[in-house]
């Protein structure tokens, strides 16, 4: 098996993982950085790039939905 395979693999694996511990997942391979351009198969998560880590419009919600008194 090649290395990407076993990546993938574990990838895979991962995301079923985190499915039935109730979170909601997607592979973000295919992202699209571009919103006017997303599709079910190339979703548009938030990120400007890859290098971002996070997806900041879902932590900010997150972040108001456990602080809702706080200023933004």
């Amino acid at each position: 098996m090649s290395n990407l395979n076993t990546e993938q693999a574990l990838e895979n694996e991962t995301l079923r993982l985190f499915a039935t511990l109730g979170w909601q997942t997607t592979n973000a391979f295919y992202e699209t950085f571009d919103p006017a351009t997303a599709s079910a198969a190339r979703p548009y998560l938030g990120r400007n790039d890859e290098s971002d880590v996070l997806l900041r419009p879902r932590l900010r919600d997150a972040l108001h939905a456990l602080n809702p008194t706080l200023p933004p």
